[in-house]
């Protein structure tokens, strides 16, 4: 009899720590997404970036106007 309750507990702790180590996995962990777009604006509209504390950011743009009046043709 003691050796069938010995087999039982082993066996039963051999159980608890596969759970154990499988409810240890379960749990995904945060990562965290720095710098989405590494920029405040994509092509010419806003994106959800803001600057950190102490950056430049210096732009020079330039928009065209009518290219053989397509965009305001008359």
């Amino acid at each position: 009899m003691k050796f069938l309750s010995t087999i039982v507990l082993v066996f039963i702790t051999i159980i608890l720590v596969d759970i154990q180590s499988l409810s240890a996995q379960d749990k995904p962990q945060k990562e965290y997404v720095y710098q989405t777009f590494k920029d405040t604006r994509i092509i010419n509209t806003y994106s959800i970036e803001t600057l950190q504390t102490g950056v430049l950011d210096f732009r020079v743009s330039h928009r065209f106007g009518d290219i053989f009046g397509v965009n305001a043709s008359g």
